[in-house]
C-alpha cells in the first residue's frame, strides 16, 4: 500500500495519492480484520516534500507505543563516524515498561463496547508524528522495546560504527544488503546479551540492571537514491518466482524513497 503511493512516476488516481503517515496508517487499519493489539512504528521516506520551492526528501515517522527509531548521519564528512541526529521517544501509560500505548481491534469476548472509531481516534490523536530531513547515506535503526530497553543509544551508535565500514573516497556507494542484515542481527544479539549474568553481574541498561528478556524486532535501513533499476525490481514484486536479483534487493532492508 505504501509503495503503491510512494514509488516515483507510478500512475495513480488522485484519491490514492500519499497524504501522510496518519492517513496511510488509517487506511491500512481499515483494510485489516485480524483481532489483537500492537504497537506501531512507521517511517516513510517522501521525495515529494518541498522546502523553499525545492525538493527535499523527508522521513515522516509515526509511533504508537514503545517501538523507536534512531537516525544516524556522518556529520563531519563522508569518512567520519556516524552520529545520532534524531531519535523518537516511547509512549507508555504512566511510564510503565509493560504498558505501552497500543492500536487494537477486539471482539465481544474482550469488550462488547469496542468501536473501531476509537482505534482510528488513537491513530489521529494518540500517535506521535515527526518529520525529519533525510540525506543519502543516513542509517536508520527501527526497533522494538527489546532493543531500546536493553541498549543505550550510545551503545547502538557504537555497534553500528563497528559493523559498517567507513566509506571510501569517491562517489557514494550503497551498503551491501547482507551487511545491513548482519547489523540487525548483531543488535538483537547484543540486546539479548544484557539479560545474561557476566563476570561482574548483570549489565546496566536504560531500565536497570539486566534489562528484560523480550522478543526483539529490528529493521536497519540506509537512505539511497531511487533509480530506474529499483523501479524495475519493484515492478516484479508479487510475481512468482522472484529472480535472484529481486530477492537480494528485497532481503537487504535498505530504506529507499
Amino acid at each position: 500500500m505504501g509503495m503503491n503511493q510512494l514509488i516515483p512516476d507510478r500512475p495513480a488516481n488522485p484519491q490514492d495519492a500519499y497524504r501522510g503517515p496518519v492517513a496511510l496508517l488509517k487506511e491500512a487499519y481499515e483494510e485489516t480484520e485480524s483481532l489483537g493489539s500492537t504497537t506501531i512504528l512507521l517511517a516513510v521516506l517522501d521525495n515529494s516534500t518541498r522546502v523553499h520551492g525545492k525538493l527535499h526528501p523527508m522521513v515522516a515517522v509515526l509511533t504508537i507505543g514503545d517501538c523507536e527509531m534512531l537516525m544516524m548521519r556522518r556529520l563531519d564528512g563522508r569518512q567520519s563516524p556516524l552520529q545520532a541526529v534524531f531519535h523518537t521517544e516511547m509512549q507508555r501509560i504512566d511510564g510503565h515498561s509493560q504498558t505501552p500505548l497500543q492500536l487494537a481491534r477486539v471482539d465481544d469476548r474482550v469488550d462488547p463496547e469496542f468501536d473501531e472509531e476509537l482505534a482510528l481516534e488513537v491513530i489521529e490523536r494518540g500517535s506521535a508524528v515527526h518529520c525529519v530531513s533525510a540525506y543519502e547515506g543516513d542509517i536508520l535503526v527501527l526497533g522494538s522495546d527489546g532493543v531500546f530497553d536493553n541498549l543505550y543509544l550510545e551503545e547502538i551508535v557504537e555497534i553500528v560504527n563497528e559493523t559498517l565500514p567507513i566509506p571510501k573516497p569517491g562517489p557514494f556507494v550503497a551498503t551491501q544488503p547482507v551487511l545491513l542484515s548482519h547489523l540487525a542481527r548483531r543488535l538483537v544479539d547484543e540486546a539479548h546479551a544484557k539479560s545474561e549474568v557476566g563476570l561482574y553481574g548483570l549489565p546496566d541498561t536504560p531500565i536497570g540492571l539486566g534489562g528484560k528478556m523480550d522478543d526483539t524486532s529490528v529493521v536497519v535501513g540506509e537512505v539511497v537514491e531511487w533509480t530506474k533499476a529499483h523501479s524495475e525490481v519493484w515492478a516484479q514484486v508479487g510475481c512468482a518466482p522472484l529472480s535472484p536479483m529481486v530477492k537480494d534487493v528485497l532481503q537487504g532492508g535498505s530504506l529507499q524513497p
